[in-house]
This record gives C-alpha cells, structure tokens and sequence, in this order.
C-alpha cells in the first residue's frame, strides 16, 4: 500500500474535554470527514474528523482520557492514490454524531 509521506498527520481535539468513544484503531482505513473520535466538552459532544485519506498509523489517548484543545488524538500516514484506490473499506465503529445514542 503506498504511502505518499512518510510523517503521519495529527488529528488534534478542537476542544478540552474527555474522550468518550473511539471508532478506529491501528492500521484501520479512513477517508477526509470519517469520525474517529467523539469529545465530551460542558455536557455536549463534539465529533472529531480526519482531515485527510490514509491509514491510522497511532492511537494516542483512551476512553476517559482528559484531552486539551490543540493535543494529538491519533496520527494518520496520507495514502497516496497514486496507483488505484485502496480495496479496504473505510473502517469507523462510529456513526454519524446525530446517530450515536
């Protein structure tokens, strides 16, 4: 599978708060807008996006884990569509926000 840079990509939390759901892990697909994580911040949630396609190349914080606004959630390799596009589906346990009871 190649890979167009080798630096992972941050997915950082846009606000302070605590992690409450994770919908990927390591090596899983994601494409720019799949939710990866949903912070609780003053009784709302917030989805986090990636930003761009590749592969979750770390996961950096747990359930429960206290974030602050700006801290790298998980590192992302861009996928390079150079070659084809990738057969592995885009992988996310999460759905939409409006979705997640």
């Amino acid at each position: 599978m190649p890979v167009s840079d080798p630096d992972p990509t941050s997915v950082c939390a846009p606000v302070q708060g605590t992690v409450t759901k994770i919908g990927v892990g390591l090596g899983d697909r994601v494409d720019a807008g799949t939710t990866v994580v949903v912070i609780e911040s003053m009784k709302m949630e917030h989805a986090v996006h990636a930003t761009v396609r590749g592969i979750v190349q770390v996961v950096l914080v747990a359930v429960g884990d206290q974030v602050a606004a700006g801290e790298s959630l998980l590192l992302v390799a861009v996928h390079d569509d150079a070659d084809g596009p990738d057969e592995r589906p885009v992988t996310s346990t999460l759905e939409p926000l409006d979705r997640i009871g």
